[in-house]
Parts: C-alpha cells; sequence; structure tokens
C-alpha cells in the first residue's frame, strides 16, 4: 500500500493499466485523475502504523478498489458494460501488485483474494435503521417524495459512504465531510430487472447531469439513465 503513496506511485499504477482489455491509452485527463487519487488517498495510507486495526487496512484497500474502479468507469468508454468495467478493475489491480511484487525483488505472483476483492467493488444491499433520520443527521432534507424504498436505498448508500470515507466518482472529494454530506451532490436509483430492492449511486450534481447528456447512461452500471432519474440532494 505504501507504494501507492510514493512519489511514483502514479507511475506505478499507470505501467499497470491494462491496454490489452480496453484498447484504451493513457490520457492527461486520466493521469490528471490518477494524481488527485493518490493524493487523496496518500493522506489516509500516512494515517497508517503498525498497529492499526485490520478493518482499518481492509478499508483502504476497499478505498483502493473503489478509487480505480471510478477510473476505469470514466475512461473504459460508453459501450462497457458494468461487468467489463469490474473485470479491466480487477486486471489492473492484479497488474499493479504484480508491478509491486517485481519491483520489491520477489518471486512467483502477488496473491489477490479476487472475491474479496469483488465484494469491496460492489454495493451490497442491506437495511440501516430509521433511514429517514440517517439522511436527517447527514444534513439531507426535502426527500418526503420519495418512496420508503428510495429512502432506504439512499440512506444505505450515504451510510456506507460515511463510513468508508469515500470519494466522489468526478470530483474526488469526500462525499461525507465532517458528519455532513457535502453540497451539490445527486443521487441516481437503478432498479433491478430482476426484482429487489433499488441501488443508489452518489455523484456530484452538476457531473452527473453533463455526464448523463453525453452519455445516456449511468457511469458504475452504464444502464441507460435519463435527467429525470438524477435526484438531487438538498442540504439544509
Amino acid at each position: 500500500m505504501q507504494v501507492v503513496s510514493e512519489p511514483c506511485g502514479v507511475e506505478t499504477l499507470l505501467d499497470a493499466w491494462p491496454i490489452e482489455l480496453t484498447a484504451i491509452q493513457v490520457s492527461s485527463d486520466m493521469r490528471n485523475k490518477v494524481k488527485l487519487w493518490i493524493t487523496r488517498l496518500g493522506d489516509h495510507v500516512t494515517r497508517l502504523d503498525q498497529d492499526s486495526s485490520e478493518d482499518m487496512v481492509l478499508l483502504l484497500l476497499a478505498r483502493l478498489a473503489r478509487n480505480a474502479r471510478d477510473i476505469v468507469a470514466l475512461f473504459a468508454g460508453v459501450s462497457a458494460t458494468g461487468g467489463e468495467v469490474e473485470q479491466v478493475t480487477i486486471a489492473w489491480i492484479r497488474a499493479f501488485f504484480r508491478h509491486c511484487t517485481q519491483k520489491a525483488g520477489l518471486e512467483g505472483e502477488a496473491s489477490i483474494d479476487e472475491e474479496r476483492l469483488r465484494r469491496f467493488l460492489r454495493i451490497g444491499v442491506s437495511s440501516v435503521d430509521a433511514p429517514k433520520q440517517v439522511l436527517k443527521d447527514l444534513g439531507v432534507t426535502r426527500f418526503s417524495q420519495l418512496s420508503d424504498e428510495v429512502v432506504m436505498a439512499i440512506a444505505v448508500r450515504l451510510k456506507a459512504a460515511a463510513q468508508e470515507q469515500e470519494d466522489e466518482l468526478f470530483t474526488g472529494e469526500e462525499i461525507v465531510q465532517n458528519g455532513r454530506l457535502r453540497q451539490g451532490m445527486a443521487v441516481v436509483i437503478i432498479r433491478s430487472s430482476v426484482g429487489g430492492p433499488p441501488h443508489a449511486y452518489l455523484y456530484d450534481h452538476s457531473s452527473i447531469k453533463t455526464w448523463e447528456r453525453q452519455n445516456h447512461s449511468d457511469p458504475h452500471t452504464r444502464q441507460s439513465i435519463s435527467t429525470r432519474d438524477i435526484i438531487p440532494l438538498i442540504i439544509a
């Protein structure tokens, strides 16, 4: 993990970019996005020490995995499916750890628990107690017109973002800051084609509107969306 926060961390990650899977070359925009990501991640890496719990290390690994997925989602091309985004992300992380192993002069392949990695990449469907109170505690108002299942989906997603100190896809800023949802956020609700509860995906409001106008899809799932699927989250 320390390799990521080193001065050469950006180049190490970009060298591991799986061009053979995406046919997309590393661009200046991608380089800038990775640099911003590494800067934010480095702040968290420096807080770790030998006494850090396994949960803290896993939390940081989850951030690494999801940030990598976000970059793949932005640059993998409009035609890429959600499954392809996940596949490229896993290949990228696997290649990155292989680079780290080689840099350290170690023999053999780095061992990657791909099932755990897939769990990191997927937002689990669960529930929270008093979802409306969760929204209120984070400063969200004006949700009375939403159905109970949508409120639950948003509350679950916001609670996860707060616990894992997640960064927003487009801006790279923390979604929840000092216990409050950052200003200018929105949510996209994606309903399962096979039933079950909906999923909520959090984005900067202005950025997701621009993305939808250009691509007509959700960045993570690649399912078709329209402007009416984007719900602004109003902060008191």
